[in-house]
């Protein structure tokens, strides 16, 4: 009688048949961050949604956080017609049913707050979209400044926080995805100068950091010693060098 079962001989060909199918299973996905803008503004910014689309083409899927909750889908569920721009991140290894299962469990365990981490109780859709990247292994310093650290830069940070929080959150919470209402003529009035000198002093101190990493000086000391400086990068070098 014949045996049903394949020959040795076969092994080698099926092995490599699987090893095949398992490598196209495991291909790098590209990662891309969606930016949705939404209806109303803050300051002179334009609510912005965040959503993360992993994959190319048919395959690829939408993940994001709003206030219904965790979305997965072929598309976002906060599109109010305006365009909506893309940034490539890079690529992940993770597998949709990865992505899926970590993004069940943020859902679970996160409450959702219109003003985010910064500001609020909880998180919204810019916090679970740097937590996201993080966990895909992408580059999350390449993302674009949340707006609640914007909005908490330019009020003047934690002291003035609560006040914002009132203000920021009765906005966002009118205008955030599903609502569909309009009202241009409401704006919390922030000014932009404060945002963009917070920015360069943090490029400020990454550009130093970055140099004194090179010259072998631990990145803790480098930070203690850049901020010691008042902002002088030779004073930086002799603080860091003094304190090794």
């Amino acid at each position: 009688f014949g045996s049903s079962y394949p020959s040795r001989h076969a092994f080698p060909a099926i092995l490599s048949f699987w090893r095949r199918v398992s490598g196209r299973a495991m291909a790098p996905m590209e990662v891309f961050l969606e930016k949705i803008p939404q209806d109303g503004q803050i300051g002179p910014m334009q609510v912005v949604h965040w959503a993360v689309r992993v994959g190319s083409g048919a395959a690829s899927r939408c993940y994001e956080f709003e206030s219904d909750g965790v979305q997965v889908g072929e598309r976002t569920t906060c599109d109010h017609g305006y365009k909506i721009t893309k940034q490539r991140l890079g690529v992940t290894k993770k597998s949709h049913q990865e992505i899926e299962q970590w993004v069940e469990k943020f859902g679970h365990d996160t409450e959702y707050h219109v003003a985010g981490r910064d500001l609020g109780a909880g998180k919204n859709c810019q916090d679970f979209a740097v937590e996201l990247c993080a966990f895909l292994g992408v580059d999350t310093s390449q993302l674009p400044w949340r707006q609640a650290r914007q909005v908490e830069a330019a009020v003047g940070g934690a002291i003035a926080a609560a006040s914002a929080l009132a203000v920021l959150g009765g906005v966002l919470a009118r205008f955030w995805c599903r609502d569909t209402r309009r009202d241009d003529t409401m704006e919390v009035r922030v000014d932009a100068q404060p945002v963009a000198q917070h920015q360069q002093r943090e490029s400020d101190e990454e550009q130093a950091v970055q140099k004194m990493l090179g010259m072998g000086v631990p990145e803790h000391k480098a930070r203690a010693a850049w901020r010691q400086s008042g902002g002088n990068l030779d004073r930086a070098v002799e603080i860091a060098v003094i304190a090794a």
